[in-house]
């Protein structure tokens, strides 16, 4: 048996500190500005399997802050992705996200392409939010050491867990035309 990423104290600590803003336990940056949404992702591994307990409390946290801020929150499902994919992505687009050969790359894609629509903050659902601010930039990310996991092929130096942009952020179809190239020239993103 594995032992759990976070105990239940640590996760009672979340809760009195995270769901206030604290800057305690999280990721140093936090929306400000002009971002009106933010956005989260779960269920496109299609495993079937419940939220954890601390994917619950990120959006938590995350639903608490766009009140107090004056965001929308969105927690977009799996079959909301692939509908939202199929009606608004162009096809490279659509490919991109149809032919990806692991799960977390198809979330990679859809992260992408649901800022450039809609524009706002997009958090992996382990990452809480905080007091300190954003810099108002067309494009931000927040990138972190990555963590190791059993499915993890090659061990990336850094992660993007956190990105902000502007809707309609043309960078943001250059990444994703770039993760199209990576795919056709390596195989992975």
């Amino acid at each position: 048996r594995s032992t759990p990423l976070y105990s239940s104290a640590a996760s009672d600590v979340y809760k009195r500190q995270i769901l206030h803003d604290a800057p305690a336990f999280s990721h140093n940056r936090s929306v400000e500005g002009d971002v009106k949404f933010i956005h989260q992702v779960y269920g496109l591994y299609r495993d079937g399997k419940e939220m954890s307990s601390l994917f619950k409390l990120s959006s938590s946290a995350w639903q608490a802050y766009a009140r107090r801020h004056g965001c929308e929150y969105k927690l977009w499902t799996a079959d909301e992705v692939d509908t939202f994919i199929q009606r608004e992505a162009p096809g490279s687009v659509q490919t991109l996200y149809r032919d990806v050969r692991f799960p977390v790359q198809r979330i990679d894609v859809c992260r992408f392409f649901i800022l450039f629509k809609y524009g706002g903050l997009y958090a992996d659902l382990d990452v809480f939010p905080n007091l300190e601010k954003f810099p108002l930039v067309p494009l931000g990310l927040c990138k972190v050491l990555a963590r190791e996991t059993k499915t993890m092929h090659h061990k990336q130096p850094w992660e993007v867990e956190v990105v902000v942009a502007t809707e309609g952020n043309q960078f943001i179809l250059e990444i994703l035309a770039d993760m199209s190239r990576a795919i056709a020239e390596n195989g992975q993103m």
